[in-house]
Parts: structure tokens; sequence; C-alpha cells
């Protein structure tokens, strides 16, 4: 596959030594990248990033994820880039990741497929665990969930997270940009559909890996481990989660399903996690700022 493959890597106060891990094991598989920092600071300088390939674009603020990844595409563009690739601050690929999903990449277009991205599987650092695949299913009501394997394939899903993702700067182009007003949760989702009402694919990639950290910490809940977010991130899960039902992408079936999943998310947010008056409050909000489509960063 003969491309130049440009890396994304979106960071806001990041962990020096996971941030380093992440660029050691990216650069090799790269033609370069750009860290966007939506912070105020970077630990790392930028001489310490070149020696990587990477430069960076300092934000100055809290823009969110949407914003930074846009314009993290348009710089890469402006290098020649034909794909881009992008990462959160806290995953680190297989040292064959890249390769795998070029690989997957050309042998779906060769047989034809408009390709919106293509993306490995996950393993979450905290729980160890794989984070099943949802598959691209016909039944209109029914996700079909896949534990992912090498000899799982390709497999079209309904969605991939950003971390990881492959996308051609041309289908980019077509698709057009993240939504910046999503801020941060959903905004991965929200493409994806987009890409999919517009006649495109989205696929992960079995024997590709992807080592990733979601949410902020475990907690053990009788024999489950829980993820748990902080009380603002609530805020975004359930304020997006409302108002992407709006949209005329967005499937009637995920829309029953994100109804029913912010429900749960609710009932069990406000018994189960600590800080319960803030986090209800900051639920209650989300939900009532969905509603009224009050977007952006959250306000307090």
């Amino acid at each position: 596959m003969n491309t130049a493959t440009w890396a994304i890597i979106v960071t806001y106060q990041p962990d020096p030594a996971l941030l380093a891990r992440l660029l050691a094991s990216l650069a090799p598989q790269v033609t370069g990248g750009v860290v966007i920092n939506n912070g105020q600071s970077l630990p790392l300088t930028n001489a310490q990033l070149l020696e990587y390939g990477f430069h960076c674009q300092h934000l100055g603020h809290n823009a969110g994820i949407a914003a930074a990844l846009n314009q993290g595409i348009q710089w890469c563009q402006a290098q020649g880039a034909t794909h881009i690739i992008s990462f959160d601050q806290d995953s680190e690929p297989a040292a064959d990741m890249v390769e795998c999903l070029q690989r997957a990449y050309q042998q779906l277009s060769t047989q034809g497929h408009a390709i919106a991205a293509v993306g490995p599987c996950y393993e979450d650092r905290k729980t160890g665990e794989v984070a099943p695949l949802l598959a691209a299913d016909t039944h209109p009501d029914q996700y079909r969930k896949m534990m992912p394997a090498p000899e799982t394939g390709v497999v079209e899903v309904d969605m991939l997270i950003t971390s990881g993702a492959l996308m051609a700067v041309e289908v980019l182009d077509q698709i057009g940009p993240m939504r910046e007003e999503l801020f941060i949760d959903h905004v991965d989702m929200e493409w994806c559909f987009r890409a999919r009402h517009q006649g495109y694919a989205v696929y992960a990639v079995g024997d590709a890996r992807l080592y990733h950290s979601i949410g902020d910490r475990v907690m053990k809940l009788l024999s489950r481990k829980i993820l748990v977010h902080s009380p603002i991130r609530h805020y975004y899960m359930l304020r997006n989660g409302i108002a992407l039902q709006r949209l005329p992408h967005m499937t009637s079936r995920w829309c029953r399903n994100m109804t029913l999943t912010l429900i749960k998310q609710f009932v069990f947010y406000s018994i189960f996690l600590p800080q319960r008056r803030q986090r209800i409050r900051l639920m209650l909000k989300g939900l009532y700022d969905g509603w009224r489509h009050h977007m952006g960063p959250l306000s307090q």
C-alpha cells in the first residue's frame, strides 16, 4: 500500500511516561505525526517530539477532542498525507497495528468497498478485557456483539472509537470534519454514522490490536468491573446522547438503544458511584442541555 500515513495524537494534561511510550511504539509505523495539545503545557519539549518525528500544535486551552482532531487533520493534509490515523494520549498500538490496518484497507479497496475507516480491536489496560465488536447487522432492532480475535478477519461494524482509526484524506473530505459542538463524547460515533449514511462502511480488523484506557479508574461491583468516568464526562455523555437523536443519520435502532442506555446510566451512576450530588446535578444539566441543544464546552 503506497501511502503517506500521518498520525494525530490529541493530548490534555497527559502522563509523560504513557505519552512517551505511545510515541515510541507509533513512530516506526507512520510517516510522521503531530501532537495537538489541548492543555496549557506539554511534558515533552518540541525537540523531544522531533526525535520521534512528531511536531506539536499548542491550542492553549481545551478546545475539545473534535476541534483538536480537525486541526490535526488539516495539519496532516498540509504535509501531503494520503491517510490519517488518530490516537488518544493513553493508547498504545501493537508493533504491527498500522501495517495490519493498511493491509486490510488495501484488500477492502481492491474489492471495491467504500471505506470510511478501518480500526483495531481494543484491549483495556485497566481491566485486561477486550472490547466486543458491534457488528453492522441488517436487523433493525438488534446489535450483534462479537468477541474479536485474529481469526475474526475484517468485520463491518457500526462504529469505531477515534483512537486507532485509519482514514483516507479524500474520504474525510467527502464525509466532512468532526462535529465540534459535541466537544468530547460521541464524536467518533456521530462521524461513523454520518459516513454510513453517505454510503461508506466502517471496519474492524481482527489481527490489529490497540491497548487503550477507558475511564478514570475501575470500580468492582459484585463480580463486575465498572469503568468510572468523572462527573463532567457524565454530563457530556448524557447531553450528547440526547442531542444526537435529532440528527437524521442516527438510526432509529441507535436512538432506541441510546435512550435505554441513558436511563440505565442515570440510575446506576446516581446510586453506586461517588460524588453523587455533583454527578446527579451534572447529569440533569446534561439532559436539559441536550434537549435544548445547548452545545459546546460545559458552562458551569
